[in-house]
């Protein structure tokens, strides 16, 4: 049932779209997907907006330390738990001001708080991981 609903959304959406009547949600190279400003190379901008690049980077990054450092006894999982929550609050705080409307963030702001919310998405995975594994 909600497979029949969502192709039915999906294909009256491109019909608007084929019709004139409605435009694609982001034109690929001048606008990010979400409407926010975004990192711009030779004047093709990001699909994503600097928070999800910097979320990139941060996954990215604290994977590579992690796969480099030598194997051992890994940590316990409350200090997987303490990192997600540590790395992750300056993102949501920041989002939370934005929301209550006390600042707007700079494109860096918005790309710091996504590096460390990246950092948090991989510790929470650990967490999970030692979790379910033991």
């Amino acid at each position: 049932m909600h497979d029949d609903h969502l192709r039915r959304h999906c294909l009256m959406y491109l019909l608007r779209v084929l019709r004139g009547k409605q435009k694609l949600m982001s034109l690929l190279g001048q606008e990010c997907l979400c409407r926010r400003p975004g990192p711009s190379v030779f004047g093709c901008v990001s699909p994503f907006c600097w928070r999800c690049s910097g979320m990139f980077v941060g996954l990215t990054g604290l994977i590579m330390i992690l796969t480099a450092l030598p194997t051992g006894d890994p940590p316990h999982v409350v200090w997987w738990v303490v990192g997600t929550v540590l790395l992750g609050a300056p993102a949501v705080a920041d989002v939370a001001a934005q929301r209550a409307r006390l600042w707007g963030s700079s494109s860096w702001c918005r790309c710091l708080t996504g590096i460390l919310l990246g950092g948090a998405v991989v510790a929470s995975g650990r967490a999970v991981k030692l979790l379910l594994l033991g």
